[in-house]
């Protein structure tokens, strides 16, 4: 069964499950190419970028004017930002909560202006500036396991680790030529990582031996917008693409496809993982729909083939 939520007038840019609520779900959407955004709600939820991995009623969501707004859901009123802050000189693509297991809660944005930007969760005040990347930052996240250690994904064709210790990245990973859209950590293995890219390609890298990924998924026809590891199966990735397309895979299978969502219209831009109902994802696209769904049968049907 799937669950379809619609943002009317606005298209999808972003969803994320809330970490604190099994059944809370966030959309930031926008008109125009983000000159006009949406901070409306869902049946679900409130519409949010990222939540406080401490505070279940703080949100922090970010702009194409690179502003940052820090809103609190259980206000009276919930139209207005708590804080807005200058973020970055140019358009914020992603904002990213650092975990709960870490002592000291930190944001990361990333921006157009090539630079990422680590933020105190608690004053909201900015730590320091990370400048390196030749080109749009398009992506950031935190490690999972390694603290005050985040990896960056650039329109230079690198992917860098970055420690807060040191202002120089601690690892750069070179693409070829295409442009590296997104990335996410694996959430049981230190170690590996995915990215995707322009091309439509899929890589998952481990950072011990970053010459080449150890593994290279293809199947999407346009740019890969959005991947994501599994938070409950250790192989599984999430994707989300300008083929209209949202995949799931496997990289302990032969060809690695599980299977192909074709629910939407338009540009699929984003997924999220629902930490707490096994198999439960979300996805987003600019035909304004935002869906929930579980990929157990699938998952399952595929595996026993």
């Amino acid at each position: 069964m799937v669950l379809q939520f619609k943002t009317n007038g606005f298209n999808c840019y972003g969803v994320a499950f809330s970490p604190h609520h099994p059944r809370r779900l966030g959309c930031v959407s926008a008109q125009n190419y983000g000159i006009a955004a949406e901070y409306g709600s869902l049946p679900l939820g409130n519409i949010l970028n990222t939540t406080s991995e401490s505070q279940p009623n703080i949100v922090w969501t970010v702009s194409a004017n690179g502003f940052i707004y820090v809103w609190e859901l259980s206000s009276a009123s919930t139209d207005r930002p708590i804080c807005a802050l200058r973020g970055h000189n140019q358009e914020i693509y992603s904002i990213n909560w650092s975990p709960r297991v870490f002592d000291t809660q930190y944001v990361l944005t990333v921006s157009s202006d090539m630079s990422s930007k680590v933020w105190d969760a608690s004053t909201a005040q900015p730590i320091h500036a990370f400048v390196g990347h030749e080109s749009i930052v398009y992506c950031g996240q935190w490690s999972p396991f390694i603290a005050n250690t985040f990896a960056t994904a650039s329109g230079d064709s690198t992917l860098k680790i970055w420690s807060l210790k040191q202002s120089q990245p601690m690892l750069n990973i070179s693409q070829g030529q295409s442009e590296i859209l997104s990335c996410d950590w694996n959430k049981f293995n230190q170690f590996l990582i995915t990215t995707s890219d322009t091309n439509g390609l899929i890589n998952v890298w481990d950072i011990r031996a970053p010459l080449h990924p150890m593994h290279t998924l293809s199947g999407h026809t346009k740019a890969v917008k959005c991947v994501k590891f599994s938070p409950h199966r250790d192989s599984v990735i999430g994707s989300t693409s300008y083929d209209m397309t949202t995949r799931l895979w496997d990289i302990n299978t032969n060809n690695g496809l599980v299977f192909t969502s074709q629910a939407h219209t338009e540009f699929v831009f984003a997924l999220d993982f629902n930490r707490h109902v096994i198999d439960q994802m979300a996805d987003c696209s600019w035909d304004q729909f935002v869906n929930v769904f579980s990929y157990s049968s699938q998952y399952n049907t595929r595996n026993q083939l």
